[in-house]
């Protein structure tokens, strides 16, 4: 798409990875950007819903559940949490409220995150991309009947640059198009 894109329209397009929400959108460092998980509410940003990503759980190698193929998501309950607070798309309040992981960790980052993974801080939970962070230390691990992970376009409510409209408007029918 971005090939395509660059080819109709002559714009440059630089993917960058933004340690905020909205990536950048919401602050002007950035025109638009595909953000995984909720977008908070109230943000001063057009959200287009993408599509929808698996999650997996990441676990310490040295875990016992390192050795299992599949986990459920029920399962997780019973282990504790570790979670990014900043762009992480995994809470306690996903669960019922009778089975609910303990939080034991937190991280600003993605970076942070895998590495409190490896240490035996805890489980992960992230959207099937966390795939590109490997660490030697941390196994990825694919999770069944969990909720899946919104996939979103998002471009600046006011003021938006017109190739960032365009940008998000392409995704969104390429993005879903029948058959996809």
């Amino acid at each position: 798409m971005n090939r395509s894109f660059t080819e109709e329209t002559g714009a440059g397009i630089r993917l960058v990875r933004g340690d905020s929400p909205l990536a950048g959108v919401d602050t002007g460092e950035a025109d638009a950007a595909v953000v995984r998980g909720d977008v908070p509410e109230g943000a001063k940003v057009r959200a287009r819903r993408l599509s929808g990503e698996r999650r997996v759980a990441a676990v310490a190698r040295s875990a016992p559940l390192a050795a299992r193929r599949v986990l459920d998501w029920a399962e997780l309950a019973g282990h504790p949490l570790v979670v990014n607070t900043v762009t992480g798309t995994a809470r306690p309040e996903l669960w019922p409220p009778e089975a609910r992981p303990q939080v034991r960790c937190t991280a600003g980052n993605v970076d942070e995150w895998v590495e409190a993974i490896a240490a035996g801080h805890g489980v992960g939970v992230a959207p099937e991309a966390v795939r590109r962070h490997a660490h030697p230390g941390v196994r990825y691990i694919r999770l069944k009947n969990a909720p899946e992970v919104p996939v979103h376009v998002v471009t600046p409510l006011d003021g938006a640059h017109p190739l960032a409209v365009r940008y998000a408007a392409a995704a969104e029918r390429l993005l879903t198009a029948p058959g996809r």
